[in-house]
């Protein structure tokens, strides 16, 4: 087969192996056997939270990682066996076995069903990078209204001069900016669903990873939750259903180099600041005593696919868990 856009950095990108460690086609790698019922759980907590509310993370490739393998729990793997049943230890994007539900973030949606191969030949209609960048899936609830799941990759977009790489300039219509970038990905995911009977919007902060190593990270933090509630004001969300949360990163193998300790405890001390809830996920990785050379892949950053389900399942857990506590949220301070 001849790789395409589907598989490939090309035409837009250098080819860059640490996003595509499978090779060009996924031959490099197989899929592998996860917990037994971890995907039937993270099915069920993933409809059980569509049904009441529409999830978006301002994230990395760690948030993209967990939304791509939720968005194929929703799946049948006899119908869709390889996008919905191979689970891959690349997860940086996947894309050789891409979901068939998955869909590119986009200023004009396409709201087809989700349960159908949405492009001639069965690819989604999006290019590999389009999938990496930004993108959503989710299901119809019983009143027909459509509950979706996405992440948008924010890079290190809220550094003064920062320059965003190739791979990640290949979205619908993204600027390269925070507060723009997170502007534009929460209004086109808001065109993408349904807020019909009062259902709620829950815009998670999943920002961390490259942040330890910059002297004011504490004044990043607090300027990137500034932002997202400026984002969040202007993208037409519903802001009296709109909550904003934040998320603590896993225990990261090396931390010399992605430094995820002390993103979460700076995480921790801006959540106490700004009042915002805080997903701890670094703590329930703790108490579930889980370690970072078996549950992370060889880069020591990246989640294996049961660990993507866990963490994507506890925090759809920890929102359906103080769902009538947040629900009731007033607008975002200035």
């Amino acid at each position: 087969a001849t790789p395409d856009p589907f598989n490939t950095f090309a035409p837009q990108c250098e080819p860059d192996l640490r996003h595509n460690s499978c090779g060009a086609m996924g031959e490099l790698c197989q899929c592998l056997d996860l917990q037994p019922g971890l995907v039937e759980i993270s099915s069920r907590a993933l409809k059980s939270v569509l049904d009441k509310a529409n999830v978006f993370l301002l994230g990395d490739s760690t948030s993209k990682m967990m939304v791509h393998h939720a968005c194929r729990t929703l799946l049948d793997p006899a119908l869709d066996p390889q996008g919905a049943g191979c689970f891959k230890e690349d997860g940086m994007p996947t894309v050789y076995s891409q979901p068939q539900n998955l869909r590119a973030l986009s200023p004009s949606p396409v709201l087809n069903n989700p349960d159908e191969k949405c492009c001639e030949g069965g690819q989604c209609c999006m290019t590999m990078l389009e999938s990496m960048v930004s993108s959503t899936c989710g299901k119809y609830d019983a009143n027909g209204n459509f509950g979706g799941i996405g992440f948008v990759h924010m890079a290190s977009s809220f550094k003064d001069g920062f320059d965003m790489p190739c791979e990640y300039r290949h979205a619908q219509n993204l600027p390269f900016t925070f507060q723009d970038r997170a502007t534009e990905s929460l209004r086109q995911f808001e065109k993408s669903v349904s807020f019909e009977d009062e259902r709620r919007a829950v815009v998670i902060l999943d920002v961390n990873v490259w942040m330890g190593g910059t002297a004011n990270a504490k004044a990043h933090y607090l300027n990137i939750v500034k932002m997202t509630k400026n984002a969040i004001r202007n993208s037409g969300l519903p802001i009296d259903r709109t909550l904003l949360m934040i998320k603590t990163l896993y225990d990261c193998h090396d931390e010399d180099q992605w430094h995820c300790a002390r993103n979460n405890q700076l995480i921790r001390e801006v959540s106490a600041e700004s009042g915002m809830p805080l997903f701890d996920f670094d703590k329930l990785w703790k108490e579930h005593g889980l370690d970072p050379q078996r549950a992370l892949r060889k880069d020591g950053i990246h989640q294996m696919p049961d660990t993507a389900l866990f963490e994507i399942t506890s925090m759809l857990d920890f929102i359906a868990r103080h769902h009538e506590e947040l629900a009731i949220t007033k607008q975002p301070p200035p």
